[in-house]
C-alpha cells in the first residue's frame, strides 16, 4: 500500500515568495472587462433568480426540478449573451 505523502502537492519551497493576494500576478495577461453587462443578460439573470425562488417553494419534487433546471439554462444563455461573441469567419 503507498503512504499516505505519495499523492499529496508538492509543497512550495521555503525561499520562494509566496503569492500576493492583495495584488495583480506578474505573470497573469490582462482581461479587458465590461464595466455592466448587457440587459440582456441581466433580464436573464432576474428572471433565473425568480425561478430559482419560485422552485424553492414548489412541492413536487419533479416540478421542482423542472423549475430549477429552467433557471440554470436561463443562467447559462445569460453566461453567453454577457461574453459570447459571433463567428467571425463565413462557412
Amino acid at each position: 500500500m503507498a503512504s499516505s505523502s505519495a499523492a499529496a502537492a508538492p509543497r512550495r519551497r521555503a525561499g520562494s515568495p509566496a503569492p500576493s493576494l492583495t495584488g495583480p500576478a506578474d505573470d497573469v495577461h490582462p482581461v479587458l472587462r465590461r464595466t455592466t453587462a448587457p440587459p440582456a443578460a441581466l433580464d436573464l439573470l432576474a428572471k433565473a433568480r425568480t425561478g430559482l425562488d419560485e422552485a424553492a417553494v414548489l412541492h413536487e419534487p419533479n416540478e421542482r426540478y423542472a423549475t430549477a433546471h429552467l433557471a440554470a439554462l436561463r443562467t447559462a444563455a445569460a453566461v453567453l449573451a454577457a461574453r459570447g461573441r459571433p463567428e467571425t469567419n463565413k462557412r
